[in-house]
C-alpha cells in the first residue's frame, strides 16, 4: 500500500486521534519505511519531514538496537506479533534517548502486516522526575528541621530523622498515630483550635509551639504547618516543618534577664548616688552636732544613734553600688560573726512569727579575707531561700558559724581550701529539694519559684561570690525534710596584732580659702558647714560654669577647690581641666558618690590631688583637705 492510498482512506479519523496527541506516534509500512509521524514524534527526534522520509524504522536507533530490530524483531512483527519494551532511540545530533516503545501490527489480507503503528514514551522525563524526587527525599531526610506529614484523618504518614532526634520517637512508633501525643499541655485548647481553623481555610499557620518528647520533657519549635491541595483544590495532606529552638529560646530568656538586671543595676546606681547626697547631709550634720554638744548633753546619745544609722545606710549604699557594678568588692581580714548577727537581727523583724530563728554563733572564729558587703549578701540570699522554702507553715531557720576542718570530700571538691576553715551553715525545715533540682540550683536563672517570686539569680550569685574567695558550698536536702547549705571560707592569718579601735582625735583645720562646687544644695550646705567648723573660709557655688567665672576673675583668691563629679553643663573633670589652664598649681579635690571613678583615665588626666567619697565625714574631710593644702605648700 502506498502512502497516498493510506491517507485517502483514513485521513479524517487519523488526524482526530493522532495529530494532536502529545505521545510520539509513527506509522511504518511492511518494508520499515515511514508512512506518517505526528508532530510529537518529529519533535522527539528533532528531524524534519524530509529527513524522516529517507529513514527506515531501525534508523531511529543506535547500531546494536537497530540490528536487533531489523534482524530479529521486525520479521516477527511482519507476521502479526506485537511488542513493547525499553529500547534506546537515536535523535538528531546522535543524541541517545531512553524510550519505552509499543509496536502494534495492523494486519491485512492473508494475515500479513498492512502497516505498523509505533508509540513511544520518553523515559528521560521519567528519569528526571525520579532524580528530582530522589533529591527531594534526600534533602528532607538530611534536613535539620523536623518534617511531619499527616492526612485529613489526622494520621501521621511520614516523619524525617530530625523529628526522631527532637521528639525521641522512632518513625515506626508514630506513623498511623494522631500527632496530639506531641502536645505538652502548655497551650490552651483555644490555641490548637485556632491552628485547625487556619488550616481548614487552606492557609499556612506559622508560630512557636511547645511539644513533649517521649521522655516527658518539653522542647520548643518554630515553624509552619501547610495544607497540601490536589488539582481540584481539595486538602489531602498537611505538612509541618519545624525547627527545634529550645536552646535559642533559653538564651533569649537569659538575655532578657541579663538586660533586666543591667537596667536594675543602672537604676540602683542612680538611686545610690542620690542617697549618698542625702546621707552626706544627715551624717555631716549629725557629726557636727556631736562635736558641738557637751559630753553631758542628753541629746548626744540620740545624735550618736542617728550617726550609727547613717553608717549602716552607708554600707547599704555600698552594697547597692557593688551590685550595680559601680564599685569593686573591697576585701579585708575580718571576723564575720558581727555581720551574721546583724543579718539575724534584721531577719527577726522581717520574718513572720511562724518561723523561729535559731542561732549558734561562735564569736571567737578565725579571720577570713572577704568583702563584708558581699558576705551580708550571701547570708541574706541563703536565709531568704530558707524562709521561702518554709512558706506559710510553722518552721525553723537555723544559722551556725563555726571553726572547722573540712572533711576529705570537701577538700577534694576544692583543693584551694585550707585545713582551717570558717563554716557558715543555713538550714531550714522547709519543703526540701529533689536530686534533680539540687543538680541545677547553682545555675544562673534556674528557679523553682513563680515569675512573681524570683529571678533564679540568688544562689548563682552566692556561688560566684564564695568561689571568688576560694571557698566551697555543700548542699544536703530531701523532699519534705528541709535543706542545709554549708559555706566554707578559708581562714587567714591576720596581719595586725589587734582589732581596729576608734580613737578620738582632734580635727586638724586651717584658715585657707576654699571654693566648694556641687549642683546639690544639700552637699554644699553641709560640706560648707564642715569646712567652716574646721576654720576654713568657704565660697560655695551650685553652678560649675558660675564657679569657673568666679575663679577666672580672682584666680589667686583660692587655696583649694572642691568640686562634685556629675554636674550639668560642665562636669567636675571639665571644670578641673579649665582651672588648671588658668592656674596650674591650684589643688582640686573631686567629690563623688561613685567609687570606681578613681581609676578612670579622665580623672587621672584632670590632675585631681585627691578623690573624696560621699557620704562625707568631718574626720575624712579634715584629713583630705589638710593633705591637699600641704601638698600645695610643699609643691611650691
Amino acid at each position: 500500500m502506498t502512502k497516498s492510498t493510506f491517507l485517502k482512506n483514513d485521513t479524517d479519523l487519523f488526524e482526530s486521534l493522532v495529530e494532536l496527541s502529545q505521545k510520539p506516534t509513527a506509522v511504518f509500512d511492511p518494508e520499515g519505511g515511514i508512512i506518517y509521524a505526528n508532530p510529537a514524534h518529529k519533535k522527539l527526534f528533532g528531524l524534519s519531514q524530509a529527513e524522516m522520509e529517507t529513514r527506515k524504522m531501525w534508523d531511529y536507533h543506535p547500531r546494536q538496537a537497530a540490528e536487533w530490530l531489523e534482524r530479529e524483531l521486525f520479521p516477527s512483527l511482519s507476521e502479526g506479533e506485537n511488542w513493547e519494551g525499553e529500547i534506546e532511540g537515536l535523535a538528531s545530533g546522535d543524541r541517545i534517548l531512553p524510550l519505552w516503545m509499543q509496536l502494534e501490527s495492523v494486519l491485512g489480507d492473508r494475515q500479513m502486516m498492512r502497516f505498523l503503528i509505533v508509540q513511544m514514551y520518553d523515559l528521560s522525563r521519567k528519569m528526571g522526575s525520579e532524580a528530582e524526587l530522589q533529591l527531594l527525599s534526600t534533602a528532607i531526610e538530611q534536613a535539620a528541621e523536623c518534617v511531619t506529614v499527616w492526612d485529613c484523618d489526622g494520621n501521621i504518614r511520614y516523619v524525617n530523622p530530625a523529628f526522631e532526634r527532637a521528639s525521641g520517637y522512632t518513625k515506626d512508633e508514630v506513623v498511623g498515630k494522631n500527632p496530639v501525643f506531641l502536645r505538652s499541655g502548655k497551650h490552651s485548647a483555644k490555641f490548637y483550635s485556632e491552628i485547625d481553623e487556619t488550616l481548614r481555610q487552606g492557609q499556612i499557620w506559622r508560630g512557636r509551639l511547645i511539644n513533649k518528647r517521649k521522655n516527658g520533657s518539653t522542647y520548643e519549635v518554630d515553624g509552619s504547618i501547610c495544607p497540601v491541595l490536589d488539582t481540584s483544590g481539595k486538602i489531602i495532606y498537611y505538612v509541618s516543618v519545624r525547627r527545634d529552638v529550645t536552646d535559642e529560646a533559653n538564651l533569649e530568656r537569659q538575655l532578657r534577664q541579663v538586660q533586666k538586671l543591667e537596667a536594675i543595676g543602672t537604676l540602683a546606681g542612680g538611686i545610690a548616688h542620690d542617697f549618698n547626697n542625702i546621707l552626706t547631709a544627715i551624717m555631716g550634720n549629725a557629726e557636727l552636732a556631736l562635736h558641738i554638744l557637751n559630753e553631758s548633753s542628753p541629746v548626744k546619745k540620740y545624735v550618736s544613734g542617728i550617726l550609727k544609722a547613717g553608717e549602716r545606710a552607708r554600707e547599704l549604699v555600698k552594697q547597692i553600688l557593688t551590685f550595680s557594678r559601680r564599685a569593686e568588692a573591697e576585701r579585708s581580714e575580718i571576723r564575720i560573726s558581727s555581720i551574721v548577727k546583724e543579718v539575724l537581727k534584721l531577719l527577726r523583724i522581717t520574718l513572720p512569727t511562724t518561723i523561729a530563728i535559731e542561732e549558734d554563733i561562735d564569736t571567737d572564729i578565725g579571720f577570713v579575707l572577704v568583702d563584708p558587703v558581699q558576705i551580708h549578701q550571701v547570708l541574706m540570699n541563703l536565709c531568704t531561700n530558707a524562709f521561702q522554702a518554709i512558706g506559710e507553715e510553722d518552721g525553723v531557720l537555723r544559722v551556725e558559724l563555726k571553726n572547722v576542718k573540712p572533711d576529705a570530700e570537701i577538700l577534694k571538691a576544692n583543693p584551694n581550701l585550707t585545713e582551717n576553715c570558717v563554716r557558715l551553715t543555713v538550714s531550714d525545715t522547709g519543703c526540701g529539694m529533689s536530686s534533680e533540682t539540687m543538680s541545677h540550683i547553682l545555675e544562673p536563672f534556674f528557679t523553682t519559684k513563680s515569675v512573681r517570686v524570683g529571678t533564679g539569680m540568688g544562689l548563682a550569685v552566692v556561688h560566684g561570690i564564695i568561689k571568688n574567695y576560694d571557698g566551697e558550698i555543700a548542699v544536703t536536702s530531701e523532699p519534705g525534710k528541709g535543706s542545709t547549705f554549708h559555706v566554707y571560707l578559708p581562714e587567714v592569718l591576720r596581719h595586725v596584732a589587734a582589732e581596729d579601735q576608734t580613737v578620738a582625735a582632734s580635727l586638724p583645720g586651717g584658715n585657707e580659702r576654699i571654693l566648694l562646687v556641687d549642683n546639690d544644695m544639700h552637699i554644699v550646705e553641709v560640706c560648707g558647714r564642715m569646712l567652716e567648723f574646721l576654720g576654713y573660709r568657704v565660697d560655695v557655688q551650685t553652678d560649675s560654669v558660675g564657679a569657673l567665672e568666679m575663679f577666672r576673675k580672682e584666680p589667686d583668691r583660692y587655696d583649694l577647690v572642691i568640686t562634685g563629679y556629675t554636674m550639668p553643663v560642665m562636669t567636675g573633670t571639665a571644670l578641673a581641666t579649665e582651672l588648671a589652664g588658668i592656674r596650674p598649681a591650684i589643688p582640686v579635690i573631686l567629690l563623688t558618690g561613685y567609687p570606681d571613678v578613681v581609676s578612670s583615665p579622665d580623672i587621672k588626666a584632670a590632675g585631681f590631688c585627691a578623690v573624696m567619697q560621699k557620704p562625707v565625714r568631718v574626720s575624712e574631710l579634715s584629713k583630705i583637705v589638710k593633705n591637699a593644702l600641704a601638698g600645695r605648700v610643699n609643691g611650691g
